[in-house]
């Protein structure tokens, strides 16, 4: 159940103000009542301030994206809540994710980036615990290069299997695996010999200063641009239509 302000025009959602708080404001009493919350669109947990905690997120009544998060230990009924508009979410878990603000595969992914990302903080003003999420950054060149970064970042962490901060070996072969699908989106498999061919092109053309190794400072500029490079390779097959190979037919059959 939520308080809300069933008189004003927004339904103001009241739960997160101290009770005394509204109980002392006498015209505001008489507006206020209780309103059933919405069901969750997505459950998680997670470590907040140190305590395990539930997290639910709903698509509120006046459409807002609610973040509640409560302890696991019913004893102690800890509770928290916070709501934003979902433009201001995307933004924020955009940054998080080193994507941008469209790329969301889904609304699920969106929220749990959003479970993941929110946190509790001590507000400077009051002293008091409060749950947020970062806030987005700045608009402006500085953005879109930060963007950029962890855009990289995101996709070296997924290949850098053991974390020593160089591509090399099995590591080099799942990048050329990305680079092959992400050009045959058909489902078309890659060879044993091409992958081999296209690793050795990648370090040939990546990484000519290291020894069969690749650091996160050649992949970064190679890896925005090939990113660019398939976003319009897949626009234009889809003016166009994907093509998928026939496969040859065996010998002694027609």
């Amino acid at each position: 159940m939520q308080l809300r302000n069933v008189k004003s025009e927004a339904k103001e959602n009241l739960s997160s103000r101290p009770w005394n708080e509204i109980k002392s404001d006498q015209i505001l009493i008489k507006d206020v009542d209780l309103v059933l919350r919405p069901v969750p669109v997505h459950v998680s947990q997670n470590a907040l301030y140190g305590m395990p905690m539930n997290i639910d997120i709903t698509r509120d009544i006046d459409d807002q994206i609610l973040i509640t998060a409560y302890s696991m230990d019913h004893l102690r009924g800890t509770s928290f809540e916070v709501a934003y508009d979902e433009k201001y979410c995307r933004e924020s878990m955009a940054d998080c994710e080193g994507i941008e603000a469209h790329e969301f595969e889904s609304l699920d992914h969106l929220y749990t980036a959003l479970a993941e990302n929110c946190e509790i903080l001590r507000e400077k003003e009051t002293d008091m615990l409060a749950l947020s999420i970062p806030a987005p950054p700045p608009d402006g060149p500085t953005m879109e290069k930060e963007l950029a970064r962890k855009r990289a970042k995101k996709k070296w962490d997924s290949l850098d299997a053991d974390g020593n901060g160089t591509l090399e070996g099995d590591e080099l072969n799942g990048l050329a695996e990305w680079v092959w699908t992400s050009f045959h989106p058909g489902g078309e498999p890659i060879t044993e010999r091409e992958k081999a061919k296209l690793t050795r092109k990648l370090l040939k053309r990546i990484a000519v200063k290291h020894n069969g190794q690749m650091t996160f400072d050649d992949f970064h500029d190679w890896f925005l641009k090939t990113c660019d490079e398939i976003e319009a390779f897949r626009a234009l097959q889809k003016k166009h239509g994907v093509k998928k190979k026939k496969k040859k037919n065996k010998k002694g059959t027609k």
